[in-house]
């Protein structure tokens, strides 16, 4: 039977209806912009914005660097930011039972999954818009019609105790080998949609045997990112079977006694995209902070924290290799988006996780 460790909910949860009245009415002046070509489109629409008076972002951005990216927005539009936060399967379904209840509180939505959005454009629940910079992101990290574009990129890497791993993992084929059972931790897809991103990712490159091998292997199934990091530097395994790059980078910068593998067999490299909503309170203040997310502020804001930017003329975070460098993995969000259940399902099937009812502060 595989061990689950419950984690703690921690997260920037806010009481959005009570203490902002639902927002303001959006506004209804001039053109609607769908695209930021020039300077005369970036400042009609901070006129629409400014006319709004606040944005609502749902988001998988760790609480700490979400709120200082939305004290900044604030700083330079005058426009407040309300930030909800938690685990990218936790906000995504926040969002949706709103929507089916007809009652929508957020106007921009980021978490670490292309195929939700995916799914979300074809039930006609995102809008199109079109930052200025558009271009300067990977196809593979946005909307090729302009519906979606990434904020950051993550790299899923494994990790390994330096102090008590002579012999680390150097790929996917290796992980799986016997010398690491019993020491070994994984986060539960369940409640982190970039590691059910690299799961089904898995599930298609090296087949659903890859996970019947991992399993014989007793892994502790943990409930995030932020747990699996936490276990890791407590010592309660020895390896991390794949988790955000950004907890190895400030393990290491803590003078922990760990470090990363970026698999020689491929790295998967799973885009957090941000889209605004269809059916947003405040959709103009929603396309501003779309826009926003893409300056070099919040883009560098990104590589500190860890992550890879969204802007492919950026640098790679220190101490990681440049894109370029590396053998990445390609995930087929489309495959993803129409056989989610089924990927769920597989998984919960063979490492026999409970499904739990807890939120994770993380990225995911």
């Amino acid at each position: 039977m595989t061990l689950v460790k419950h984690g703690l909910v921690v997260g920037s949860l806010m009481a959005l209806v009570a203490a902002c009245g639902g927002g303001a009415a959006p506004a209804d002046e001039g053109a609607v912009i769908e695209e930021i070509t020039d300077d005369g489109d970036l400042e009609q629409l901070v006129e629409q914005a400014e006319a709004e008076g606040q944005v609502v972002w749902y988001t998988s951005v760790p609480s700490e660097r979400a709120e200082q990216i939305g004290s900044m927005f604030q700083e330079e539009y005058g426009i407040e930011v309300l930030v909800q936060r938690s685990g990218g399967a936790d906000i995504l379904q926040r969002y949706l039972l709103e929507a089916e209840a007809g009652q929508v509180q957020n106007d921009v939505l980021t978490i670490s999954d292309p195929s939700a959005f995916l799914s979300l454009q074809e039930e006609g629940r995102v809008l199109r818009f079109v930052p200025s910079r558009f271009d300067e992101v990977p196809e593979s990290a946005r909307s090729e019609d302009g519906y979606w574009v990434a904020t950051r990129v993550n790299a899923m890497v494994m990790a390994y105790r330096t102090d008590r791993v002579d012999d680390p993992p150097t790929g996917w084929e290796d992980l799986v080998d016997e010398r690491f059972a019993g020491v070994t931790g994984h986060v539960n897809p369940n409640f982190s949609a970039g590691v059910m991103t690299v799961a089904a990712g898995i599930s298609q490159d090296f087949g659903w045997e890859w996970y019947e091998r991992f399993a014989q292997l007793d892994p502790l199934i943990l409930r995030g990112n932020n747990q699996l990091g936490e276990s890791l530097i407590s010592g309660e395994v020895d390896v991390a079977a794949f988790l955000n790059s950004t907890y190895v980078a400030e393990a290491k910068d803590q003078g922990q006694p760990v470090e990363w593998v970026f698999p020689e067999d491929g790295v998967y490299m799973v885009a957090a995209p941000s889209a605004v909503m269809a059916d947003a309170p405040n959709p103009n203040a929603g396309k501003l902070l779309a826009e926003y997310l893409l300056t070099d502020a919040v883009q560098e804001l990104m590589i500190e924290e860890g992550n890879y930017a969204a802007l492919e003329t950026l640098p790679a975070p220190e101490g990681q290799p440049e894109r370029d460098e590396l053998t990445e993995l390609v995930i087929d969000y489309d495959w993803l988006a129409e056989n989610l259940e089924s990927v769920r399902g597989e998984w919960n099937q063979i490492i026999d996780a409970p499904e739990e009812e807890e939120e994770e502060e993380g990225q995911g």
